[in-house]
């Protein structure tokens, strides 16, 4: 067996080169992740919150979750962005998304972004805060079971009966696979994912002037 003996001269720069590789690079990647996220209200009705963001092309991310609390505790899904194919290597790509906010209640809202990969790993931006003026409860959209293998059962708010509601269920490449357009709605729809593939799904429900967003794991 050869034994070999390096200067002790070359061994700060050794020790300072495994810490740079094991622990700043990793915490320097998480960084840069998310160049920017910052928001506004837009000051001509009050009633929507616009958020900015961008990342490096370089991320690889299928798709940004926009959650939203009112308790900076208990967050909900308001949006869904997919990636860009269009940027060209070495742009920060930039995305805005507005947030409907005149069906919540006043005071202050948080918000973070999920970054989504294609792999399915979530990273999850800081919390920023908004203050509003204009309230009105939020709808709330529950669903069951989730994992779901069979059967999805979606229970709406009460406000939506007998109302227009789309129903739709995204793949990770921001691909309708399932949609259920309903005139009179009933406060239990119930849709079929036996036929997909196991994996994360996106669930959107709207009636026209409402949008809820909430992620699905289907599973056998």
């Amino acid at each position: 067996m050869k034994t070999y003996l390096y200067p002790k001269l070359n061994a700060t720069p050794i020790i300072l080169q495994h810490i740079f590789r094991w622990l700043l690079l990793p915490l320097l990647l998480l960084t840069w992740s998310l160049t920017s996220f910052s928001q506004k209200t837009k000051t001509s009705t009050g009633k929507n919150v616009v958020l900015n963001w961008s990342t490096p092309v370089s991320a690889s991310y299928s798709h940004f979750v926009i959650e939203r609390s009112l308790n900076n505790a208990d967050f909900s899904e308001v949006g869904l962005l997919f990636t860009s194919d269009d940027a060209q290597i070495g742009e920060n790509v930039s995305y805005v998304f507005s947030d409907d906010v005149k069906n919540v209640r006043k005071g202050f809202i948080y918000y973070r972004i999920k970054m989504v990969d294609m792999k399915g790993k979530v990273q999850k931006s800081v919390n920023h805060t908004v203050y509003t003026l204009d309230h009105q409860p939020t709808p709330v959209v529950k669903v069951s079971p989730n994992p779901v293998s069979s059967d999805l059962r979606i229970n709406l708010p009460v406000s939506w009966k007998d109302k227009f509601v789309s129903i739709e269920l995204l793949n990770n490449n921001g691909q309708v696979v399932k949609q259920s357009l309903n005139q009179q709605t009933t406060l239990t729809e119930t849709i079929s994912v036996a036929d997909l593939t196991d994996g994360m799904y996106v669930l959107r429900v709207s009636n026209g002037s409402e949008t809820v967003i909430q992620r699905i794991i289907k599973s056998k």
